[in-house]
């Protein structure tokens, strides 16, 4: 990480100088420090740099193509929840659709290949809520 620093003829004597927190990349990474000196911003972020540097990166700090092995590393071992009636959590919606029909006010939540036959008969595609 880098520390740039700004100095503000505007702003309060105690608030004059701001430190940012810049990113390997140049971009700023969202953290400022303000205060009445440059040495004191500067150790400000120092010091808050040295409490964060135990923590693990951010997701958007690994390189790219090492994102899919972190990406993997982190969900292996985690399966659907499976209960004793059927397949893992939220695998029964899978390739259903919702269809919606005007005259009866009515939603049905259909598998893909009935989808056709429903609309010839006054069915028409429209989600859960609207």
């Amino acid at each position: 990480m880098q520390i740039t620093t700004y100095r503000s003829k505007n702003a309060k004597p105690e608030l004059a100088w701001l430190a940012v927190l810049m990113n390997d990349g140049g971009m700023p990474v969202g953290i400022r420090f303000m205060g009445s000196s440059e040495a004191y911003v500067i150790a400000e972020a120092r010091s808050w740099i040295k409490e964060q540097r135990p923590l693990k990166p951010f997701e958007r700090d690994i390189p790219v193509a090492q994102y899919r092995t972190y990406k993997a590393s982190k969900s292996s071992g985690i399966a659907p929840i499976k209960s004793e009636s059927g397949p893992g959590r939220g695998q029964g919606f899978v390739g259903k659709v919702w269809m919606w029909h005007a005259g009866l006010d009515k939603r049905l939540r259909v598998p893909a290949s009935e989808v056709d036959q429903l609309e010839l008969d006054g069915w028409v595609r429209k989600g859960p809520r609207g």
